[in-house]
């Protein structure tokens, strides 16, 4: 129908105390591989927010876990 369309996909890692209905991280991860695989890297954003910020979840904290979903989805987003 020539639709242009694209999905922005929230992905972080908290704890199941702040999120305690999530999927594991990476079942989350493998959907948005699969998405990417299905739609295109072009057409799946990721966004890693809302950034939490407290004493167990500070500066570096979100560093590490940014860095990891960022290594996992290399080659699935652009």
């Amino acid at each position: 129908m020539g639709f242009h369309y694209y999905f922005l996909y929230t992905l972080n890692h908290y704890p199941e105390s702040l999120e305690p209905n999530m999927p594991p991280l990476e079942d989350r991860l493998n959907t948005f591989r699969k998405l990417a695989e299905n739609l295109g890297a072009t057409r799946i954003i990721w966004r890693y927010d809302p950034i939490i910020l407290s004493r167990k979840l500070d500066h570096s904290y979100h560093l590490r876990a940014f860095e990891r979903i960022a290594d996992e989805l290399h080659g699935a987003t652009e």
